[in-house]
């Protein structure tokens, strides 16, 4: 799986835990937002992945906005 799929994977089963306590099933003291919160490993590969644009392909739109 990715690393967005095993984030919704995460989120889908703290908002059951979350459902559980709030319909008083599970005591309080429990608390899934901190018990099951995303890994930093999973956290980290679900930002922005930038790439480097060669610069042949960036000076093409920078001519055609010359005047």
């Amino acid at each position: 799986m990715g690393a967005p799929t095993k984030a919704e994977q995460i989120a889908a089963t703290r908002r059951f835990f979350r459902n559980c306590r709030e319909w008083e099933l599970l005591p309080r003291r429990f608390d899934p937002s901190r018990a099951l919160a995303a890994p930093r490993g999973i956290a980290t590969l679900l930002g922005p992945d930038p790439r480097v644009i060669a610069d042949f392909i960036w000076a093409k739109p920078m001519w055609a906005a010359e005047p």
